[in-house]
């Protein structure tokens, strides 16, 4: 039981030294370097320009039941930053997002909605984009007409 207390102490010694001398030789943390070498995706170089087919759940506040709202959404981009549209119509909501790509395939910002009701929702998202540059699956997450915070899934595809 003793040596395993050892043991178990020059590990955590070790790692916090490993930790320090990363820190030092390379400016960022080992954890940093590790996933920037393991889990970095070959997306960067993947445009998220163009036309989308959007789909999101989400939860009625009238009769509490699941929905699914599809519209096509027109993507603009430069450099990082990218700006979804639905320019809506006479008989549909309009839809924008607007937020920044990572190098690893991250699409994170923020989304708002004006309904035919005339009602205005806003809220945040992050997506996930396929290595193909397909696909980006992600959550969103925003205030409904009750203040209540709602959550969902999301899914762009390619048009």
């Amino acid at each position: 039981m003793v040596d395993q207390v050892v043991i178990w102490l020059l590990l955590a010694v070790a790692g916090a030294a490993v930790q320090r001398i990363s820190d030092v030789v390379f400016g960022e943390s080992i954890e940093k370097l590790v996933y920037s070498l393991l889990v970095r995706r070959r997306t960067a170089e993947v445009s998220v320009a163009g036309q989308w087919h959007s789909a999101f759940e989400w939860i009625s506040d009238d009769d509490g039941r699941a929905r699914v709202d599809r519209q096509t959404l027109r993507a603009s981009q430069r450099g990082r930053r990218v700006i979804m549209k639905d320019p809506g119509g006479p008989d549909r909501s309009r839809l924008r997002l607007q937020g920044t790509v990572t190098a690893g395939g991250v699409f994170s910002g923020e989304w708002e909605e004006w309904t035919l009701s005339g009602r205005h929702y806003r809220g945040v998202f992050q997506f996930l984009l396929a290595r193909t540059g397909s696909e980006m699956r992600g959550q969103w997450v925003g205030f409904n007409r009750y203040d209540t915070v709602q959550n969902g899934s999301w899914v762009l595809n390619r048009a």
